[in-house]
């Protein structure tokens, strides 16, 4: 398991004990009781009121969330951290806690950071008035911080085309493969307004770890006739990469820029003898496609 799936695997264990610990904890309690106990003194019980409240999901009011918000300030991380992941839970209607979740995303803690930049990545394009700490984040020292700002803005989608600069620097330099990798797809969820970042794409197609590579096609496939100048490297990616799954995405990608990729049509015909079916068969209908637009 990479570390990026391992992060993964982590936040949803994370949150799934926190809500099976949530449900056994909730029953008896009323939302305004556990509401009140995050004033109670002892922190141990302010995390189980935090914890609880996550239980109930996006049904719960706008004014419950925002004082379940207000816990993001608390004195003790673990209640902190309760608070962001049970806010994480609510989806869009955690924005009702927007502000103090956007402040919470520059904590001291990096746990609490990055439950709080979960919690925007699971509002999607709600997130938006959080672009800016969610680039910030990107330079966050902790990677597993930085992974969770890339697919937070990517979830955020063409509206976070202000972070295209930031998102391709970490593509091209951030020294850990899973973020380049969750740059390159968040890149490819805003698409054609991604254009600038088009040559960091590129370059990402010879990485050193598939995962970004793959991500990289996608991202460029998903920009269409923005990913032009994209098209040599995608032509060799699509000759040359050891993977048959990039080789696929590449020659898909290359239909999806169009006609822009009329250039790479040699290497489509060549991709028709590749040893597989799947790259056979996507070079085949990208060849297809480019000779349609050509004759239009």
């Amino acid at each position: 398991m990479n570390a990026f799936r391992w992060f993964l695997a982590c936040i949803l264990l994370s949150a799934a004990a926190q809500a099976v610990s949530a449900q056994q904890a909730s029953s008896g309690k009323t939302v305004e009781q556990w509401l009140a106990q995050l004033k109670d003194a002892d922190p141990a019980n302010r995390r189980l009121a935090a914890v609880s409240l996550g239980s109930y999901g996006p049904d719960m009011s706008r004014a419950a969330i925002r004082t379940l918000g207000e816990s993001l300030k608390d004195d003790d991380a673990t209640v902190r951290h309760a608070a962001a992941l049970s806010l994480g839970n609510y989806g869009p209607a955690g924005k009702a806690a927007l502000p103090a979740i956007r402040g919470a995303v520059k904590d001291s803690v990096h746990s609490v950071r990055r439950a709080a930049v979960f919690a925007l990545g699971n509002m999607g394009a709600d997130a938006k008035p959080a672009i800016r700490e969610l680039t910030e984040a990107l330079g966050d020292p902790h990677e597993t911080v930085r992974h969770a700002a890339a697919y937070a803005l990517g979830s955020v989608g063409e509206e976070a085309k202000v972070a295209t600069t930031a998102l391709g620097n970490v593509v091209t330099n951030d020294g850990d493969a899973d973020v380049r990798q969750a740059a390159a797809f968040a890149l490819g969820e805003i698409g054609p307004d991604a254009g600038e970042a088009v040559p960091a794409l590129a370059k990402a197609l010879v990485d050193a770890d598939p995962g970004v590579r793959k991500a990289a096609v996608e991202a460029l496939g998903s920009m269409g006739p923005e990913a032009k100048p994209a098209v040599a490297a995608l032509a060799q990616a699509l000759l040359r990469d050891k993977d048959f799954a990039i080789r696929r995405s590449a020659a898909y990608a290359l239909g999806e820029i169009g006609l822009e990729a009329r250039a790479a049509a040699p290497a489509l015909g060549t991709a028709l003898q590749d040893s597989d079916s799947g790259v056979r068969f996507d070079a085949a209908q990208s060849l297809s496609v480019i000779g349609s637009e050509a004759k239009a």
